[in-house]
């Protein structure tokens, strides 16, 4: 791996988002979210995702799409 790891995450529910929220935040990887429900992408592309409870809240704007881009992919999480 050169430079930022190549992040793909399929689905941005529970898991997905909380993930997806943590990784936007620093910044270290080249991230992409995809989701095949066209009302979260809408409120992730209009509000970004934010996350709270015992840390103070955040809120990011991680890109997400409906479509998987062409990889290859560092990683991938299902």
């Amino acid at each position: 791996m050169s430079g930022k790891p190549r992040v793909l995450i399929m689905g941005c529910g529970g898991i997905g988002g909380v993930v997806a929220a943590h990784l936007a935040r620093v910044q270290d990887a080249d991230l992409h979210v995809v989701s095949s429900n066209p009302e979260i992408m809408a409120v992730v592309a209009r509000d970004g995702l934010t996350l709270s409870g015992t840390a103070p809240a955040f809120t990011v704007h991680p890109p997400i799409s409906s479509e998987v881009p062409s990889g290859p992919f560092d990683f991938i999480l299902l």
